[in-house]
């Protein structure tokens, strides 16, 4: 528990960060305010950053089943999981 207080801390950008392995991490951050209004199809967040977004967090709810047509709510925060060369890459963009 400890050592992920310290990547989190370190990881600076992210809400939350929890490694998988030493290559994978899954990690949430705030919505970017260029991404409200916009869906998962138009952002080609997995072409552009090389990661992947596998929900959106509203307060306590966790929401997985994201339809990529629709458009984001601005008062969430997302979940992605991808490569951590590729989480650490975006996450100037991501802020």
């Amino acid at each position: 528990m400890g050592l992920r207080v310290a990547r989190n801390l370190m990881s600076g950008g992210y809400l939350d960060v929890f490694e998988l392995s030493a290559e994978f991490s899954m990690a949430e951050f705030s919505m970017p305010v260029s991404w409200i209004g916009k869906n998962l199809v138009d952002l080609n967040v997995r072409e552009r950053f090389h990661i992947n977004i596998i929900g959106i967090k509203q307060g306590e709810n966790v929401t997985v089943d994201l339809d990529p047509s629709e458009p984001l709510p601005d008062n969430c925060s997302i979940i992605a999981i991808g490569k951590n060369k590729d989480l650490n890459a975006s996450r100037e963009e991501l802020r």
